[in-house]
């Protein structure tokens, strides 16, 4: 074998090692970017999440603080976005609780899509929102407000209220 054999198989096992380091370094770059891309798409879903949770929570705040100790508001504030109007304070009171109370099982139901809540304490709030759907006077609350909000919400109470609705069919029968 001469220099000449000896320098052009050196030139080329320097080529491969020189291939299989930019292979290694381009996967690694792969890696890197897709970390990136992930930490961007949490950032916006929290963003997204923290702007509907601060929304929810100051309309029900605001709702709430203006509504609860003015009966003839609060009858006026549900009549025109839907309930029946002439209720009781009580009924009104009673139509508002379950509103606020729907806007914070929202509020929970997008933590729970954006992956912030485990199985197991959903599995607990689940039960929490059942009971709540099961309440006297909520398919009319359900009736005047479900359009206000986001349609996966929606479609998941639409659901459970199905659900609760098989349950009493099955105990009738």
């Amino acid at each position: 074998m001469s220099i000449s054999d000896i320098i052009q198989a050196v030139s080329l096992l320097a080529v491969v090692v020189t291939l299989l380091l930019s292979l290694k370094q381009n996967r690694e770059m792969v890696k890197q970017t897709q970390e990136a891309t992930r930490q961007t798409a949490a950032a916006a879903s929290s963003l997204r999440r923290d702007s509907i949770h601060g929304m929810i929570h100051h309309v029900l705040d605001f709702t709430y603080a203006a509504m609860a100790r003015d009966p003839a508001l609060l009858s006026w504030f549900l009549a025109v976005r839907g309930f029946p109007p002439n209720l009781t304070d009580e009924e009104n009171h009673r139509h508002l609780f379950l509103w606020m109370r729907l806007g914070m099982h929202q509020s929970h139901f997008m933590e729970r899509m954006d992956g912030l809540i485990s199985d197991d304490v959903w599995g607990y709030w689940l039960t929490v929102i059942q009971y709540d759907v099961g309440s006297p006077g909520f398919d009319t609350v359900w009736k005047a407000i479900a359009h206000t909000y986001v349609h996966e919400y929606r479609a998941f109470i639409d659901n459970l209220i199905e659900e609760r609705d098989a349950r009493v069919t099955q105990q009738v029968q």
